[in-house]
């Protein structure tokens, strides 16, 4: 699977008022993790769980797991529902910088210009899920998962309508 990683901005100074974070190694992984993997809540640095709680407020977290890119670095997908009983999940390193929030969404909340590009690009795309992610530089970016012609495919939209990636799960 296809992971993005976006450097990171700004929040890493909500970890910093703590003194929290000059205090944590902030580039190793818990004990006995070695790759993408499920972890405990325990397990979470507190500097991540304040971020998840400043951008989420009434964020009930309920799995957590840590991913390792390729490059060596560290990302917790904090997962869980907002207030309003929705998916969401937040890309945070650990120290407290804020890659990439994700809310679940239905297709009836995305907007028409990025419904039409899918239909341009992919008339019988099939979603199974769909988010609106807020990445780190702010862009908003629709993502889609689901099938077309029998593969799996992931596709991201901007926001904008400018910009469409579509890739085959399904290739090697």
């Amino acid at each position: 699977m296809r992971k993005i990683m976006i450097t990171a901005l700004g929040a890493a100074a909500l970890a910093g008022g703590s003194g929290y974070a000059a205090a944590q190694d902030t580039t190793a992984a818990p004990a006995g993790v070695t790759g993408d993997m499920t972890i405990e809540l325990s397990q979470v640095p507190p500097a991540v769980l304040m971020v998840a709680d400043r951008h989420m407020p009434g964020f009930k977290v309920t799995s957590a797991d840590v991913d390792l890119g390729e490059d060596g670095m560290m990302v917790y997908e904090v997962a869980g529902t907002d207030m309003d009983g929705k998916n969401v999940e937040l890309d945070v390193h650990p120290d407290g910088r804020l890659d990439e929030i994700e809310r679940e969404i239905a297709m009836g909340d995305v907007p028409e210009k990025v419904s039409k590009l899918m239909k341009a690009y992919l008339a019988d795309f099939q979603p199974t899920k769909i988010e609106l992610s807020q990445r780190s530089d702010m862009a908003m970016v629709y993502e889609f998962e689901g099938t077309h012609d029998g593969r799996d495919v992931d596709v991201e939209i901007s926001a904008a309508g400018d910009m469409i990636l579509i890739v085959d799960d399904n290739a090697a």
